[in-house]
């Protein structure tokens, strides 16, 4: 209304009074009729008729459909903003970990240095006695149930040279990506889109994993988790005894790590049903909120801690030990954004969301396809009792009079 409109001298509260009733028509969508602007004195209707043309009808949200469009592509096209800053954001995270990792005071810059470290002892698989969060959740898969299985295994690790169960665990983490204990492989074509992986028993549904207070899988787990690392606590004090020089150092890293690992497994797997109950809240269905959402954040968060765990290719001593220290450095991140808060598990979701959005709308549209097929036969059958009925009215008159 620039405006050739509003009468002259109209007052400065007259004109913030009009901009209030404006901003506040335009919120809703409406616009400003003249008789509106006539009836508060806003405007000269003599001359509105000859100084403003008619406004063109603009839309509130103008090229909606291509600017969802854009957004769409901006989400899931290979090379689109949102997946530009997924790639930016696992490279600030690798690069993160990369640097020197300080445990128990002690600074590890790279290999040699962890090399260094373990010059000072004879025990060639001293790695098995570094136990990071994910050494504690592999140990929770049951190792057997009969004594033949047990006498197997110990044979197992004797072949392999392992000098005990604890460090064929160590060395074996690093070969699998996710803890047999959480998910497993399925072997189902349907469960391609979830990379193949489904929850294991123990976490078939939330009801089960929670259980009660003493019997569910939890609380199993996180027993499990405890006795664990009372029972490792004790034989680092035992291998490495900290009233001994050589061995104090030692003792404080691998303790550290195994304290940092126990409270970083147990925030991790607390976290599924409370994330699970926000899902729900949410408006997502439940078992789909399980099997989808919180199997995505599982997934997201060891294929991280794989990804940065994992030095070299043909692990050494050296490097396990370097990787234990990175995963847990880098786990320290996760637990003080309560893990789903972290970037990387967050951008997993939306993926996930997304996909399971796109499947949900195809099996929509191929149920009312359905429908529509369902109503087009019934139209052809309602079309041929129609012409069935007029062929008995014509041959049968006096049977339809009246």
């Amino acid at each position: 209304l620039g405006i050739a409109g509003v009468p002259q001298g109209l007052a400065q509260g007259d004109l913030d009074s009009l901009a209030q009733l404006v901003r506040s028509k335009l919120s809703l969508g409406q616009y400003v009729t003249l008789r509106e602007l006539d009836g508060r004195g806003y405007v000269d209707q003599s001359r509105l008729s000859t100084t403003l043309a008619p406004a063109p009808m603009v839309s509130p949200v103008p090229r909606l459909s291509e600017r969802l469009k854009a957004l769409e592509a901006d989400v899931t096209e290979p090379d689109s903003r949102f997946n530009q800053l997924v790639a930016r954001v696992e490279d600030m995270s690798d690069s993160k970990v990369s640097d020197a990792v300080m445990v128990a005071n002690v600074v590890f810059r790279d290999i040699p240095g962890v090399e260094a470290f373990l010059s000072r002892h004879v025990d060639p698989k001293l790695f098995r006695f570094c136990a990071d969060m994910k050494v504690q959740l592999m140990d929770l898969q049951a190792k057997y149930t009969t004594i033949k299985d047990g006498l197997s295994l110990k044979a197992d690790v004797t072949k392999a040279a392992y000098r005990t169960e604890g460090a064929a665990i160590a060395a074996i983490s690093f070969d699998f990506c996710h803890p047999e204990c959480l998910i497993k492989s399925s072997g189902k074509p349907n469960d391609a889109e979830k990379d193949g992986f489904v929850f294991a028993p123990g976490l078939s549904s939330a009801k089960v994993y929670k259980g009660t207070l003493t019997s569910g899988t939890l609380a199993k787990y996180k027993k499990s988790l405890q006795t664990n690392m009372t029972r490792r606590q004790r034989e680092l004090d035992l291998m490495f005894p900290v009233d001994q020089p050589l061995t104090v150092q030692t003792h404080a890293v691998f303790s550290e790590i195994l304290t940092k690992g126990h409270y970083q497994a147990v925030a991790f797997l607390e976290l599924f049903l409370p994330f699970h109950d926000t899902l729900i809240e949410a408006g997502i269905e439940a078992k789909s909120g399980w099997n989808d959402q919180i199997l995505t954040y599982v997934k997201a968060v060891h294929e991280r801690v794989h990804t940065v765990r994992t030095v070299l290719k043909e692990g050494t001593p050296a490097s396990m030990l370097m990787g234990m220290f990175r995963a847990t450095k880098m786990l320290d991140r996760y637990a003080e954004l309560d893990f789903v808060s972290h970037p990387g598990v967050a951008m997993a979701l939306v993926l996930a969301a997304l996909n399971r959005e796109g499947k949900s709308a195809g099996e929509a549209l191929s149920k009312v396809k359905a429908a529509e097929k369902s109503l087009t036969e019934c139209d052809k059958r309602l079309s041929a009792l129609v012409t069935d009925n007029s062929k008995l009215k014509s041959k049968n008159p006096q049977l339809f009079k009246g």
